[in-house]
């Protein structure tokens, strides 16, 4: 990275942290083959680390968690989650500046979504038990050029796209899967199960997308207008996302797979790219945001169970994408696929936080 563009990220992490759409509290690249343990794993797993190439060759990183017992005889459903949000280096309490956590000494697999996968669930008849004991795999994969995967940020562009895809179908294809992918996520990881939507992989079968982006230019502009100052430097927030080292477990143990992308001049590439169109690009028509529209490929999907979550007082995600989230939902033939909403009076949060979204059951 250019030493000019240090006080610039430094400036979009004060003001884009807490407005933009990453995870609110509480919440390299290679051509390596070979997986390796992790520890500590949430209860009932054990975790691996695996690397395969999106479609046009940019290598991701996965951390993969399957039943410590083994998958049943026919194989386990994998749940995938791909997005910007699974780096070692940003997982655990550690060094804290206006709300991205980094801890170079944290050890393990992300725990954003601990609650999902380790959810005790009872239906009254005897049947209990976490994702793990129901025979669920749980893969995170970084999206490129964050975490641990190789390339450049491309804040819902064609390449993450892609990414989604790749993800869906490498999990659909492993000796250990079902073959029936599901994806589960808020934000921007409900952004990429929108994308796999649109790009709609072979194996896969069901979303769960809460409080999701669906078309890029809504999370920024409203009928040619902008909205608040943070969203000017809301890709400042990836560019550091995609500059934040991992850990040193992970550089210890992966040496040849983790190239920062500070040492290769990418992250200048990126921002080039994508700022400009943030800050100024107020015409829907252009093709940076036309490439970031995922509504009109989406809507044809008839082929995967949805179930959507969004709150009307959703600030960050923006409540205007309830209806075209709503639009999708009810846009395929409704004979083909089963389609499931569930929206109310609540701010960014998940569908399963009982205590915001005002009942359980979800």
């Amino acid at each position: 990275m250019t030493p000019s563009l240090r006080p610039v990220l430094a400036l979009a992490a004060t003001a884009a942290l807490t407005l933009a759409f990453a995870p609110l509290a509480g919440d390299g690249s290679g051509g390596v083959d070979a997986s390796s343990s992790l520890a500590p794993t949430p209860k009932g797993s054990a975790a691996t680390v695996e690397y395969f190439p999106s479609r046009d060759g940019t290598m991701l990183q996965a951390d993969v968690l399957l039943p410590v017992g083994g998958c049943p005889a026919d194989g386990c459903t994998p749940v995938v989650s791909i997005g910007p949000y699974y780096g070692r280096g940003t997982q655990g309490d550690g060094i804290s500046f206006t709300g991205l956590e980094w801890n170079p000494r944290s050890t393990g697999v992300s725990d954003r979504f601990n609650d999902f996968i380790s959810y005790d669930f009872n239906f009254g008849n005897g049947d209990t038990g976490n994702v793990f004991d129901r025979g669920y795999a749980f893969v995170m994969v970084d999206s490129r050029g964050y975490g641990e995967s190789g390339g450049c940020n491309d804040y819902g562009g064609i390449g993450e796209q892609m990414d989604a895809y790749a993800a869906v179908e490498w999990a659909g294809t492993q000796s250990w899967s079902t073959g029936k992918v599901g994806m589960w996520g808020k934000s921007y990881d409900g952004w990429t199960q929108v994308m796999a939507m649109a790009e709609n992989p072979p194996h896969l079968e069901a979303v769960v997308v809460q409080s999701p982006i669906i078309d890029g230019f809504g999370i920024a502009w409203a009928n040619g207008m902008h909205h608040d100052t943070g969203w000017y430097l809301t890709p400042g927030l990836y560019q550091i996302y995609d500059q934040t080292p991992t850990s040193t477990e992970f550089m210890t143990q992966h040496p040849d797979t983790y190239l920062p992308a500070a040492a290769t001049g990418t992250a200048d590439t990126c921002w080039a790219e994508q700022h400009p169109f943030q800050v100024a690009g107020f015409d829907r028509s252009l093709e940076y945001w036309r490439s970031r529209d995922l509504r009109p490929a989406a809507s044809r999907n008839d082929d995967v169970a949805v179930l959507w979550s969004h709150g009307f007082n959703d600030l960050n995600t923006k409540s205007d994408q309830i209806f075209g989230a709503y639009t999708l939902a009810k846009g395929a033939d409704a004979t083909k696929a089963n389609r499931r909403a569930w929206f109310g009076h609540w701010d960014h949060k998940r569908g399963n936080e009982v205590n915001f979204v005002g009942r359980g059951g979800f």
